[in-house]
């Protein structure tokens, strides 16, 4: 049996395919988030239940992560949800 080779990881890719979104709201696919939006260091995060949390101070390597992030849910809640927030 041949084994399968993981899919080649392309960091300049991710960081372009994430600058190109930054500023504008990405629909994500999630049960939990609806979309999220960087910019200048702050990421919005708007939940289905119409909750909107703005992070500041947050890395664009955070902001790209997340949208890489098999389950936005467990993201939000391993990386954001300790961390000071406003609502929108």
């Amino acid at each position: 049996m041949a084994r399968r080779k993981s899919p080649k990881y392309d960091p300049f890719a991710l960081l372009n395919a994430g600058a190109q979104a930054v500023g504008y709201w990405v629909d994500v696919k999630s049960s939990w988030v609806k979309s999220v939006k960087f910019k200048d260091g702050r990421l919005s995060v708007r939940f289905r239940d119409g909750a909107l949390c703005h992070y500041d101070n947050i890395g664009i390597t955070t902001y790209l992560a997340m949208l890489e992030a098999p389950s936005k849910g467990k993201f939000v809640w391993a990386h954001l949800y300790h961390l000071p927030y406003t609502l929108g």
